[in-house]
């Protein structure tokens, strides 16, 4: 305000004395209204008045948009910095649940789920691989790996957490290789998994090898033979 009211240029202290770009040194009224509000004395030199004033309009504009390039940066990066530790709150409730014993939270519902798919998909094997943005579940079936669910890229941490709590792994390594088993009961049946988990680029990918009984106790009357070789074995 008062260098817009008085179009006056301050260029800094020289020994305890404001040295001050002004137009009309010898307006006193001027030069004593600036002592007053600064507290200083003067050393004055000399500028035409659109030369000041022009220079004037360029800082304060230059001032302005910097502080408002500041104010903005600011906004964003404590924008980005709450969303962040929303991410992360969310993230902790996620791993407290996945290694809680709680049946009807959204990562025990959604391991269940894959894996109940898998069963009765008739797959041999699930593999559950991070990618940059998501995590893709695939199932093998007859040999052939079906892509079938990605999941989000937030739901990895405790859902790997969660597979390695009930496959009896270590949750807390992340950097050497893991075996594991899953004993689970689906459709009547018990079903054993082999739980592999590898580390990778975008986190820990693991595999669970399904192990079905019934494809152990398989009678000599299932493998296809002609009545005439059964009866030979026999």
């Amino acid at each position: 305000d008062l260098i817009r009211k008085h179009n006056v240029l301050p260029l800094g202290m020289d020994n305890g004395r404001l040295r001050l770009i002004i137009s009309d040194p010898l307006n006193l009224d001027t030069m004593d209204a600036i002592r007053f509000r600064l507290n200083t004395e003067l050393d004055c030199c000399l500028a035409s008045p659109s030369k000041i004033s022009s220079y004037i309009q360029e800082s304060l504009e230059e001032t302005k948009s910097e502080e408002d390039d500041r104010l903005k940066h600011s906004i964003d990066a404590t924008a980005a910095e709450l969303a962040e530790a929303s991410r992360e709150l969310q993230a902790e409730a996620l791993r407290a649940e996945a290694a809680g014993g709680e049946d009807d939270g959204p990562i025990v519902r959604l391991v269940n789920l894959i894996i109940d798919n898998a069963y009765y998909m008739r797959a041999s094997d699930i593999h559950i691989e991070p990618m940059a943005d998501r995590v893709r579940i695939r199932y093998r079936v007859d040999g052939v790996c079906l892509e079938k669910d990605n999941i989000p890229k937030n739901m990895q941490a405790p859902m790997m957490t969660r597979l390695k709590i009930l496959s009896g792994m270590d949750i807390a390594e992340k950097r050497l290789p893991q075996d594991g088993r899953i004993k689970r009961m689906i459709g009547g049946d018990d079903v054993d998994f082999r739980v592999s988990a590898l580390p990778g680029n975008h986190g820990e990918s693991v595999v669970l090898r399904i192990l079905r009984r019934e494809s152990v106790n398989i009678g000599i009357q299932s493998l296809g033979f002609e009545q005439d070789d059964y009866e030979r074995f026999l």
